[in-house]
């Protein structure tokens, strides 16, 4: 196990002090207290991170205080784990809309491109300017599965009887009346 937890379901009134205050009682030597603040209205946002300095005191931690009321909530705590790789240098996801740049909305997000989208059609997705139906930039060549699930809809849509439109259908002589 790590020296880092993550200690999860804090109010917003929680401090670092606080905190710090909790997970160093019993003699735990507490490294760090990480509470983590929303950008945008500068509120907790009801989690933090706790180093200690061995991995005896983190288990010891652990054990003693999940589930154990503060501030008027049970609190939950589990081994921290790395954060994944974010951002434009982590490369294309696989999935999603868009495709290569411009993608869904035009705008660089989880949904498509972006100026700083590789270029291409991004594995599994939709959309993109291409007249037909396929994924990808104008000039992209489908995929072969792509050209199969186009064909299948075209042979399905034919196989399909017309439907009569509005009710019988008139005849050339009715009109003559």
């Amino acid at each position: 196990m790590g020296t880092k937890l993550y200690v999860g379901n804090l109010t917003y009134n929680t401090s670092e002090a606080r905190i710090r205050e909790v997970f160093s009682a019993d003699g735990r030597e507490v490294s760090s207290v990480a509470l983590i603040m929303d950008r945008e209205t500068g509120r907790p946002r009801g989690f933090a991170f706790v180093e200690f300095a061995s991995d005896a005191a983190a288990q010891a931690a652990m054990q003693a205080l999940d589930g154990q009321d503060l501030d008027g909530r049970p609190l939950r705590i589990t081994e921290a784990r790395e954060r994944d790789a974010r951002g434009p240098s982590s490369g294309p996801r696989p999935g999603g809309f868009g495709g290569g740049a411009g993608g869904f909305g035009g705008a660089p997000s989880r949904f498509g491109g972006g100026p700083s989208a590789p270029s291409g059609p991004r594995p599994g997705g939709f959309g993109g300017p291409r007249p037909g139906g396929y994924g990808g930039p104008a000039g992209a060549t489908p995929t072969s599965e792509q050209r199969k699930k186009k064909k299948d809809a075209e042979r399905k849509d034919a196989a399909r009887p017309r439907e009569d439109r509005g009710g019988a259908r008139r005849r050339r002589d009715d009109d003559d009346s």
